[in-house]
Parts: structure tokens; sequence; C-alpha cells
């Protein structure tokens, strides 16, 4: 690969970037809307697609908090007020939380849904990589799983006493 290519590919990853960016913008102004008008279920739809296309973002997760809360959906909306905190202030075990809690009740989509936002936040993180590995387990993904649960062993740090 030259520097051509690289250059080449670092715009494209640029645009990309910028195309995420403005997507989330137009769906979260979509959702405001919608919670402005008493459309709160209505709004819950284009906050979360917005929370895909920015899943580090943590406003969005706000506006996705009070959209579920007056839609009656209590138990999620307050998983999303934790992790529009754990977002700002970078805090991966938080949301490792808010993914147990769902793993708890065997809700495996929703805990990988939230075990990935962890490891995108601290992709370092042993304990991200082995419940996200739990959760690709749970759901049948057993390749992948193996590969979190390497993952999580090589950041894992060990000390022996001898």
């Amino acid at each position: 690969m030259n520097a051509t290519d690289t250059a080449g590919i670092a715009a494209q990853q640029g645009q990309a970037a910028a195309h995420l960016c403005e997507l989330a913008a137009r769906l979260c102004a979509e959702g405001r809307a919608l919670l402005a008008a008493g459309q709160a279920g209505d709004a819950i739809a284009p906050l979360q697609q917005a929370a895909v296309a920015r899943p580090l973002e943590p406003g969005i997760y706000g506006l996705l908090a009070q959209a579920m809360q007056a839609a009656g959906h209590a138990a999620d909306a307050t998983a999303a007020r934790i992790a529009d905190d754990a977002l700002e202030r970078n805090c991966a075990a938080d949301i490792i939380a808010i993914g147990s809690s769902y793993a708890r009740y065997r809700q495996w989509d929703a805990a990988g849904y939230w075990f990935l936002r962890a490891l995108l936040l601290a992709p370092d993180l042993a304990d991200a990589h082995m419940h996200m590995g739990m959760a690709l387990r749970e759901t049948g993904r057993e390749a992948e799983s193996r590969i979190c649960a390497h993952n999580a062993c090589m950041r894992q740090s060990l000390y022996i006493d001898q």
C-alpha cells in the first residue's frame, strides 16, 4: 500500500464518518420533533437508528431515554439514561452493567447491544470482550464468541504468586 492508497482510504473514512454524523443529526431532529408533538412511541425508532449511526454519542441516549420514558418503557429509559451518563464519563464498566442487567433476564440481543458499545468505548478492556463473547455464545454465534474469549484472555493481566 502506498501513500496515495492510504490517503484515499483516509478520505473515504472521513466521508463515511461525516455521513454518519449528518444521518444521526437528521434522525435526532426527527425524534425531537416527534417528542415535541407528543408522539413519544414514534420518536423511539429514529432515535434508536441515530444511536446505531453514532453509538458513542451520549446526547442521543438522553433523547432516547426521554422518548422511552414518555412511551412507558421505564426499564429501557433507565438503561438509556445510565448509558448517556456513562458515555459522558467514558465509563465502559457502567455500560457493561447495563448489558449485564439484560443478560440476567436472558435478553441476549439487548445485552449484546450494550456490550458492543462498551467494547467500542474501551477496546482494550478484557471485561468488554468477555461479556460480548457471552452474549454471542448465547445467541448461537460460537465462532465469534471464541474470538471474544481469546481477546479477553489476551488483555487480562495475570499475576501468579510463587
